[in-house]
């Protein structure tokens, strides 16, 4: 759960968001009318969606209160905004017949910020913050993404010369919306949830659903939240199209260490087959192939070595390509995750994950100097 963001936003990120403004959709058609895909891993095992799997021994709270995600002045509350927002979507007609536009994602990201529509952060929202241009190129490792965006810091600079930063929300969260409905709204696109081939169950709305995901992680349009927020946005927009959320490994990094779209749609399918795993058997997919941590004492994002968090690949690799079909995970073993695969950067020195500051020295994330792993 990455809860990087810039602690200064760039002039002009007024949002205004109205938490009650949705935009109807009258002409869609719902595709689930019981509702229940949606609430289909039941009480217990609602939030997998939301927390990242190697997490998921600490469940629904592992990152509250953590202080990667209240720098901005958030209450630190995450559990309790996700429950919140997934028996919003609970409601059928909000989640079918509801179309997000920017303002109902602006009031999303306040809300898993855990800051109330008239804070500061309100007001500043937007940021020219991009990840893959301003933070150290070794936290990329390597890769180069699985889609292609406009340059912010350019966009800022046209934006300041003119004085109007308007056009925030529209480029940075409605254009890639307004793409991922067109696609998926084309003639012969169609989702076949029977099918038990997930490529060819998802069609057209895989690649959409990756690219919107990847579009707006590599735009990251806001102070704060921005994971936590394309998250949500990925999984309502999966379950309103037709097919169901997704229990990704890494809901963070992953994103962005992928070099292709195709790459990262291999990724998502893995989290759809373990969605279908959890909903199968209640079991957490992840388990036994998690990092070691004290759900006390949450680890820090470690961006020498990103690739132990699973932040380009699962431990496991749920999907099978060649054959299109959903994979059993092996018995679980206690042994820390292994690369699934090697990065472009692998003959780097990466040092050691550290899961409880301060047993090594890791990158404080906050301004990314090397320091003691010390928790604040």
């Amino acid at each position: 759960m990455c809860g990087r963001g810039r602690a200064a936003a760039a002039q002009g990120g007024l949002a205004g968001a109205d938490q009650s403004v949705l935009f109807s959709d009258p002409t869609f058609t719902v595709k689930d009318r019981s509702g229940s895909i949606w609430t289909g891993l039941g009480d217990k095992n609602w939030w997998m969606p939301f927390i990242d799997g190697w997490a998921h021994k600490c469940g629904a709270v592992a990152f509250d209160h953590a202080a990667s995600i209240k720098w901005s002045g958030g209450d630190g509350d995450l559990s309790g905004h996700l429950k919140s927002l997934y028996n919003k979507f609970s409601d059928k007609d909000v989640l079918y017949k509801i179309r997000l536009n920017h303002s109902s994602v602006e009031s999303m990201n306040l809300e898993l910020q855990g800051v109330s529509a008239n804070s500061y952060v309100s007001n500043q929202l937007y940021t020219d913050w991009q990840p893959r241009k301003d933070e150290p190129p070794g936290d990329m490792m390597g890769y180069k993404g699985a889609v292609k965006v406009l340059d912010k810091k350019e966009m800022y600079a046209h934006m300041k010369s003119i004085q109007d930063w308007s056009d925030l929300p529209k480029l940075l969260v409605q254009d890639p919306l307004d793409e991922f409905y067109k696609a998926i709204n084309k003639d012969g696109c169609s989702v076949s949830i029977d099918n038990p081939h997930p490529r060819a169950a998802l069609g057209c709305l895989l690649p959409a659903a990756a690219t919107l995901y990847a579009t707006l992680a590599e735009l990251h349009p806001f102070i704060d939240g921005n994971s936590r927020t394309r998250t949500m946005v990925l999984q309502t927009q999966l379950t309103r199209a037709g097919a169901h959320p997704v229990v990704l490994y890494n809901n963070g990094w992953a994103a962005y260490h992928m070099n292709s779209l195709k790459q990262l749609e291999e990724y998502l399918l893995g989290g759809y087959c373990a969605w279908e795993y959890v909903a199968e058997t209640g079991k957490m997919p992840y388990e036994g192939h998690e990092p070691s941590f004290l759900c006390s004492n949450q680890p820090w994002e470690n961006h020498q070595d990103m690739q132990t968090m699973g932040a380009n690949a699962s431990p496991f690799p749920f999907y099978d390509s060649k054959e299109d079909k959903c994979l059993k995970p092996p018995k679980t073993s206690n042994a820390l995750r292994q690369p699934s695969s090697s990065s472009p950067s692998m003959e780097r020195d990466n040092l050691p994950w550290c899961a409880n500051p301060p047993s090594c020295t890791i990158r404080n994330v906050r301004d990314n100097a090397v320091v003691n792993a010390t928790k604040p």
